[in-house]
Order: C-alpha cells, then sequence, then structure tokens
C-alpha cells in the first residue's frame, strides 16, 4: 500500500471515527432530554427522525447485499462503457 493510499485510509477512519463519537454523543443529549419534564416534545421528533434516517440507509445497505450489488463492483463500470461504446457505433460518422 503506498503511503498516499494510507494517508487517505488514515483521514478516513479519524473522519469516521469524529463523526462517530459526534452522532453519538447527540444521541445520549437527546436521551437525557427525554428524562426532562418535557423532554419528548423537544427530543422525541428529532430522535425518531434519526432513527428512521438510520434505518432506511440499514436497510439499502442490506438490500444491496442481499440483491449481490457487492459482488463485482467493477460490472458497472464496464457495463456503462460498453453501453456507450454501443451507442457512439451508432451515431453517424463525421
Amino acid at each position: 500500500m503506498t503511503n498516499a493510499r494510507r494517508l487517505i485510509l488514515a483521514f478516513f477512519l479519524l473522519a469516521m471515527g469524529v463523526a462517530g463519537v459526534g452522532f453519538s454523543v447527540k444521541l445520549v443529549e437527546f436521551a437525557g432530554d427525554l428524562t426532562a419534564e418535557h423532554g419528548l416534545q423537544f427530543a422525541g421528533a428529532h430522535l425518531l427522525t434519526y432513527g428512521l434516517i438510520a434505518a432506511g440507509f440499514l436497510s439499502l445497505l442490506v438490500l444491496g447485499f442481499v440483491r449481490g450489488h457487492f459482488k463485482d463492483v467493477e460490472e458497472p463500470k464496464y457495463d456503462l462503457l460498453e453501453e456507450e461504446r454501443r451507442h457512439d457505433a451508432r451515431l453517424p460518422r463525421a
């Protein structure tokens, strides 16, 4: 693995870690607000929104795995290149 790839991977992992910590802190804050007197009115809608969005992304990821979209990630590229070649062949030559 080249140094550039290692640097990109390290940056990506750091960014994902920071984002994960930030998301976790926000969920803990919302959970704390839920225990307050009128907390459900404030934090309930936000927690429901976060939960629905996370469930939607998780379901799309599972659907992708079930349908085999991650078996050969290069295949769509070759399909598009082949489709472009066929399209170019139909164009009139100048």
